[in-house]
């Protein structure tokens, strides 16, 4: 079920694509535009925030292929878009196919409807200490943690735009709920379909 996207707010993908398969993986965030008067501007604060913070932490052989920020209302909000290319800078091996790191959303809220998740493709740090039962140590799982809660932190106080608070939207009519952190899982994810358009 698709999430409904209300007035005032986006829904943010990352698009990346390996060189070993033509299709791209995505990862998606709501964001709050209330304060925000260009929203092509958060597409740019997105991007730079991947690039400032998982470049370094992504498989040299994937590349961000553009940022796409969907404006509600879901049926007539416009889309807009990134498409300045980058590249991971890790030279570590990637994940075998349909797995992924995950990364926690959390917020405020208890219960099922309080957090989300993000299956985060093309991460490659991890790969030293990546074991057969798909574990990892929770130093890198700590420095994922890090890196996305910096991104969490830069789109949500902006710098080519008023700042995006990123928010978990929800499939009914309930508000959208404010992200307050990121939490990496130290175990790999069968990520199956989620990363496809």
């Amino acid at each position: 079920m698709g999430v409904t996207i209300p007035v005032n707010y986006g829904l943010l993908a990352f698009h990346t694509k390996t060189d070993l398969d033509p299709e791209e993986m995505l990862w998606t965030v709501g964001v709050n535009l209330t304060s925000v008067s260009d929203p092509q501007d958060v597409c740019t604060d997105a991007h730079q925030a991947w690039v400032d913070h998982l470049a370094d932490l992504t498989s040299t052989i994937v590349d961000l292929t553009r940022i796409t920020l969907k404006v509600g209302p879901s049926s007539t909000g416009a889309t807009y878009q990134d498409v300045t290319a980058a590249s991971g800078n890790d030279g570590g091996s990637l994940l075998p196919p349909n797995s992924a790191v995950l990364v926690q959303k959390l917020t405020n809220l208890g219960g099922r409807k309080g957090r989300g998740r993000v299956y985060l493709p093309g991460i490659s740090e991890i790969s030293g200490t990546l074991d057969s039962s798909g574990t990892f140590s929770s130093g890198e799982a700590g420095v994922i943690t890090a890196a996305m809660n910096a991104l969490l932190l830069d789109i949500g106080t902006g710098s080519a735009s008023e700042g995006a608070p990123l928010v978990l939207l929800h499939s009914d009519s309930t508000a959208p709920t404010l992200i307050v952190q990121f939490f990496c899982e130290n175990k790999i994810a069968t990520q199956r379909r989620r990363l496809r358009p």
